[in-house]
C-alpha cells in the first residue's frame, strides 16, 4: 500500500505545483509531470501486507509507463504490478 500512498501523494503534487519547462508545448498545468515521463520499474519485496493478494516481503514487479499524448494536452499512464505466485494488477489513466 505504501506504492499506491506515494503515487497518490505523486500525483496530488503535480495538480498543484509546476515542474521544469519542456521543450514542447504542454498544458501548463501539466508540466509538473514532466520529471516521470519514461519507462520506470521496480523489482524487488513488498513493504507491507497487500490485504488478500500478498505479504510483506513477497518479490514484486512494478512497471509504469507515463507519455504525453494529444500534442501535450493529455498524460497517459500504464502501470502493472506482477506478483511473486502469478496474481497481476494492471492499469491505465489519462490525466487532462
Amino acid at each position: 500500500m505504501k506504492f499506491f500512498t506515494s503515487l497518490t501523494a505523486l500525483l496530488l503534487a503535480c495538480t498543484v505545483s509546476y515542474g521544469q519547462d519542456e521543450p514542447e508545448p504542454v498544458s501548463e498545468h501539466l508540466k509538473c509531470f514532466g520529471p516521470f515521463i519514461g519507462n520506470w520499474q521496480y523489482e524487488g519485496p513488498m513493504q507491507e501486507d497487500f490485504e488478500g493478494i500478498a505479504e510483506e516481503g513477497t518479490r514484486i514487479v512494478v512497471r509504469t509507463s507515463i507519455k504525453r499524448i494529444l500534442n501535450g494536452s493529455a498524460i497517459e499512464g500504464n502501470w502493472s504490478i506482477e506478483f511473486e505466485g502469478g496474481a497481476e494488477l494492471v492499469g491505465k489513466d489519462l490525466t487532462r
